[in-house]
């Protein structure tokens, strides 16, 4: 899941209400002390020993990213447990990279690899694990991957030749998007290919490649190109499709994204974050050895804080945990608009409670 792009839709959700605070953590929904009266700024300052305004903003919001983490793992989890949704589909290579030798790529001078395309909704991803090039000779070849404006994305390094030594990728391709992988074909040697068409399923009598295709072709296009490439800038304006993998060999794994679930969801996460936020800040100043009440509250104990926490010892009284167990419980996710894929089969419903 992009959790960079989680935080930025749910932070205005919670935060804490206060004039002498910076805007970023006092403009929000549902303020935080309202989760417990011991959460004041007076307390948190004293706590931390920040006593500046824009320092203990700061903190507050480096305590809320911590907080939306635990947020947003508690959410996915249950949607994997208790919807029984899946994460990964498939794990495949494109194809298998290895092909006669006598199947020399001719050099175009242009850059060359694979156009890749997400054919199904926000729900979808697909990693880039791992990337080999089966060439005739050794050599070391940058691989680099682009988007669709030719922006580059990430370059990795790999030891190409008869041994194709699999190199770590590890990029995620989401939808909306075309990328470009590949490398720049002026190698040592040449490219020895397989011949490339994923607008038709392989024969069944090469099954390595039947059952790959079988796999992936639901959820990608990918087709073989070249486009050119100088300067470090590739025109993506210009693409010419061939039939070939020009040695270049792939292992991806397609998997279920959560990331616009959760934003769709985003309102009716409001009080599940905020006793969230409100938990771990009490949780703070119970747990922190160095932490003090201000000269008002100084009758609080740390063992008193704890119960405010935990309830007693025989479970007649929740303290806050048992009050953030039940805000997740109560959250109510409407699904509508998940791809089916990543659903149980037999799945009919729009709306669960978790």
């Amino acid at each position: 899941m992009d959790f960079d792009k989680i935080y930025s839709s749910i932070a205005i959700l919670t935060g804490f209400k206060d004039d002498d605070l910076d805007a970023e953590i006092k403009n929000c929904v549902e303020s935080v002390e309202r989760v417990h009266p011991l959460i004041t700024i007076d307390n948190l300052q004293s706590a931390t020993q920040i006593f500046d305004y824009t320092g203990i903003s700061n903190w507050l919001l480096s305590r809320r990213v911590l907080s939306a983490t635990t947020l947003i793992n508690r959410i996915s989890e249950k949607i994997h447990a208790e919807l029984k949704a899946k994460s990964s589909i498939y794990s495949t290579p494109i194809l298998n990279v290895v092909a006669p030798k006598v199947n020399v790529q001719p050099k175009y001078g242009k850059f060359v690899g694979f156009e890749i395309e997400l054919l199904r909704g926000q729900n979808i991803t697909v990693n880039v694990n791992n990337a080999e090039l089966f060439t005739s000779e050794d050599s070391i070849v940058d691989i680099h991957l682009f988007d669709e404006t030719g922006t580059i994305l990430k370059t990795i390094s790999v030891n190409a030749g008869l041994s194709h030594e699999k190199k770590s990728f590890d990029y995620v391709l989401t939808a909306n998007k075309k990328y470009y992988i590949g490398y720049y074909d002026n190698i040592t040697g040449n490219a020895i290919y397989n011949n490339f068409n994923s607008s038709v399923s392989p024969c069944s009598c090469n099954k390595y490649d039947w059952q790959a295709y079988q796999k992936w072709s639901r959820f990608i296009k990918v087709s073989g190109v070249s486009l050119d490439y100088e300067n470090d800038i590739l025109d993506t304006e210009k693409v010419g499709y061939l039939y070939s993998n020009f040695g270049l060999g792939l292992d991806i794994t397609i998997s279920c994204d959560y990331t616009d679930v959760i934003i769709n969801n985003k309102s009716i996460l409001t009080n599940a974050f905020t006793t969230q936020f409100g938990h771990d800040l009490l949780n703070y100043l119970a747990n922190n050895p160095t932490a003090s009440l201000n000269r008002n509250q100084q009758n609080i104990s740390r063992s008193e804080l704890k119960y405010e926490l935990e309830g007693d010892t025989q479970g007649t009284a929740g303290g806050l945990n048992k009050v953030l167990e039940d805000a997740y419980n109560s959250v109510v996710l409407n699904l509508s608009g998940m791809d089916e894929v990543c659903l149980p089969c037999k799945a009919k419903f729009r709306k669960r409670t978790l």
